[in-house]
């Protein structure tokens, strides 16, 4: 493996990843870069008022779009206009505590205790958004620690997973049959892990190798990408059930039942 391009961005931690197919975007929050294929910087500017800033990175759900803010749940009509702010609960993160404890601190230091409230208060900080239309919710996808969340465009959090080993990223999910059941990639953790519409697990698969692009259509199979090797097939409950190799894919979708 070998490293093409790097580019640094100014802040503390990713809010939101594009890929694009010329482009890749990411935010810090404190700044907003487009780079081009080459690693050529397009556009550099710092953080503007995201009600009107269209380097915003925001997800399309009916009506409306979505976006994760300093842990509020922002809300935007279709002139790009900010409707509402709300405040998304930390019951059901803080219920990973002890979880968290045991990834990121030692429980009898008292400022390493810190590390866990700030990884709590801060969930928000390495988190995407992915959508479930069939059933009108939002999807936290966290990748350190890997986050898993179900939101409703009310900001009411159903349930929270942290899915996999904390130091697992590079991490998404989609839904993988018409009952809502998830498939989760950890590229990082070299897992498939099937989730119920409900948050429970069902079923996970270790993996040689590093799974990048998840493609799903709801029809009960989930199809990753593994870069310059090929495409592997896996079912919840049943895992791995067919690969294809080809030599220098980057990525592969599904569409209508055709790979």
């Amino acid at each position: 493996m070998v490293e093409m391009w790097c580019q640094r961005v100014d802040g503390d931690a990713f809010r939101g990843l594009v890929v694009e197919s010329d482009r890749v975007l990411v935010s810090t929050g404190k700044e907003t870069l487009a780079v081009d294929r080459r690693g050529t910087v397009i556009e550099r500017r710092e953080r503007r008022d995201i009600g009107r800033a269209p380097g915003a990175f925001r997800t399309r759900l009916g009506e409306f779009c979505y976006a994760l803010d300093e842990g509020e749940l922002l809300r935007f009509d279709a002139d790009e206009m900010l409707v509402s702010r709300t405040p998304i609960l930390l019951e059901l993160f803080a219920r990973h505590r002890e979880r968290l404890s045991r990834i990121f601190a030692d429980p009898t230091d008292e400022r390493a205790r810190g590390i866990v409230d700030e990884k709590l208060s801060g969930w928000y900080r390495t988190v995407h958004l992915d959508v479930d239309r069939a059933r009108e919710r939002l999807l936290a996808i966290g990748q350190f620690p890997p986050w898993l969340a179900s939101i409703r465009t009310d900001g009411t959090v159903d349930w929270v997973l942290i899915v996999g080993k904390g130091s697992d990223c590079c991490n998404s999910a989609g839904v993988v049959s018409h009952d809502g059941t998830l498939a989760h990639v950890s590229s990082c953790g070299q897992r498939i892990t099937f989730i119920t519409a409900q948050g429970e697990i069902l079923s996970a698969v270790d993996v040689e190798g590093y799974p990048s692009v998840l493609s799903t259509e709801g029809r009960d199979i989930a199809y990753v990408t593994f870069p310059g090797e090929g495409v592997a097939a896996y079912r919840p409950n049943k895992g791995h059930v067919g690969s294809v190799e080809i030599p220098g894919v980057i990525t592969a979708e599904v569409r209508d039942g055709v790979l």
